[in-house]
C-alpha cells in the first residue's frame, strides 16, 4: 500500500433504499475498525453505491448517505474523523448486473480506498 490506494470491497451491503446498517453489516464496520487501530498512519475513502433502480441523481445521493452512515460508526468505534473522507458514485460504478434481484443486491455497497 505504499504511497497508493488500495481498495478494499467491505462486506457491507444495504436493503433497496437504505443507508441504514443493520447488526451484521455493523460487525463487519468494527473489523475494519481495528485494522484502522492497527494502522494508524493510513487514511480511508469511504466510497458509498447504489442500484440502478431510481433517478440518478436520488442515487447519488444515496450513495453518499450509505458512505456517511458507514463513516458515522467507523468515528463512533473510535477513528479520528480527520482520517475519513467520503464519496458517493451512485449508480455509475456496478460490479454485477443490475438487471438480476442479486447483482442490484451486490451494487447496493460501500468500498474503502486506504491510502498512506
Amino acid at each position: 500500500i505504499n504511497g497508493c490506494a488500495a481498495l478494499v470491497h467491505l462486506p457491507v451491503t444495504f436493503e433497496f433504499d437504505s443507508a441504514k446498517l443493520d447488526e451484521k453489516n455493523y460487525t463487519h464496520v468494527k473489523e475494519y475498525v481495528l485494522f484502522m487501530n492497527d494502522h494508524v498512519d493510513y487514511k480511508a475513502k469511504i466510497v458509498g453505491h447504489t442500484d440502478s433502480i431510481g433517478p440518478k441523481a436520488y442515487n447519488q445521493k444515496l450513495s453518499l448517505k450509505r458512505a456517511e452512515a458507514v463513516k458515522a460508526v467507523i468515528i463512533k468505534e473510535g477513528i479520528d474523523a480527520t482520517r475519513l473522507t467520503t464519496e458517493g458514485k451512485g449508480e455509475t460504478a456496478p460490479i454485477a448486473s443490475n438487471k438480476t434481484k442479486d447483482g442490484q443486491a451486490q451494487n447496493r455497497r460501500i468500498e474503502i480506498e486506504i491510502i498512506k
